[in-house]
């Protein structure tokens, strides 16, 4: 069975910049970078939630995750993948037992501009098919398995005819319980729980790796020469298509910009971010300076 070696995974919650790094990256001339393969991660596991721990890493479990990610690079002529799936934030201990050898990128956002975020997405993408939501939904129908089918229809429809639905719609990482906590909390503290999930589960396994394997950056301080030192981590060449891309795309306003919360919605989203943020070395809310994670390389971003 054909193995990945020194896989890139690139971990963090939703809304707080994988898919730009991502996108960067993938310009690298031995990167082939995986966009998102939700179903791919989730053979031989599909009746649990999203939270998976290393037992569910089976031999098979592994021989499958191995043969597709190979596949991709050689298709591509690739020798090393990027990999960017958020739901993997919430499950970092399990992705280690499968690519033992792994280097992680966890980047990170204030809480106070990420959650807020994550609630416009969820509401916007949690239901029906823009464009972006049907090329998802074609990649997905190439990356299932004829065993996963009778678990994603439903979902399928439940995405079809949410209105009927006495559920709110669920988007981004599946924790145990979000359903629950979704319809009886409403959708902003969902995504806090999601939020602060991510950045619980990432950087208390990611901190306890040796400096070489993990990375911890924050979207608001990125600039050309953290990117070119995240090349340096993960192993790569020195890139100028990278570093352009980098500059053609990072806006410094979109990553510190933060949506306007009520104070209710505040003091809902309050205990969910605020000892997350500290932890990460964000300021208190108003303050403008931003610290670096203690396990950056001397690297900061949100």
């Amino acid at each position: 069975m054909a193995r990945v070696h020194e896989p890139i995974i690139l971990l963090g919650a939703p809304r707080s910049g994988t898919t730009l790094l991502q996108s960067l990256l993938d310009r690298h001339a031995d990167v082939a970078a995986s966009v998102e393969p939700r179903l791919v991660w989730r053979y031989g596991n599909d009746r649990r939630s999203d939270q998976l721990r290393p037992e569910h890493a089976t031999a098979s479990v592994a021989d499958h995750l191995h043969g597709r990610f190979a596949a991709l690079l050689r298709d591509q002529g690739a020798t090393r993948l990027v990999e960017k799936t958020p739901a993997n934030s919430v499950r970092p201990r399990f992705v280690e037992a499968v690519f033992p050898d792994a280097r992680y990128v966890h980047i990170t956002r204030n809480g106070w501009g990420a959650v807020p975020s994550m609630r416009t997405f969820w509401a916007r993408r949690g239901t029906g098919f823009d464009a972006k939501q049907l090329r998802k939904m074609k990649r997905r129908l190439r990356e299932v398995s004829l065993s996963q089918l009778r678990y994603y229809l439903p979902e399928l429809g439940r995405r079809t005819y949410a209105r009927w639905s006495s559920h709110v719609p669920l988007y981004g990482p599946h924790l145990a319980g979000l359903q629950a906590a979704a319809d009886e909390l409403g959708v902003l503290e969902a995504a806090a729980m999601q939020w602060r999930a991510c950045v619980d589960q990432t950087s208390t396994f990611g901190r306890n790796l040796p400096p070489n394997r993990y990375l911890e950056v924050k979207l608001e301080t990125l600039d050309a020469d953290v990117m070119a030192g995240m090349l340096e981590f993960c192993g790569l060449a020195p890139s100028g298509a990278v570093l352009d891309g980098f500059r053609e795309h990072y806006r410094l306003d979109s990553a510190r910009r933060q949506s306007s919360l009520t104070d209710d919605e505040r003091a809902i989203v309050a205990p969910y971010v605020m000892p997350a943020n500290s932890w990460l070395g964000y300021p208190e809310a108003g303050a403008e300076d931003v610290r670096p994670p203690s396990r950056a390389a001397g690297l900061g971003l949100p």
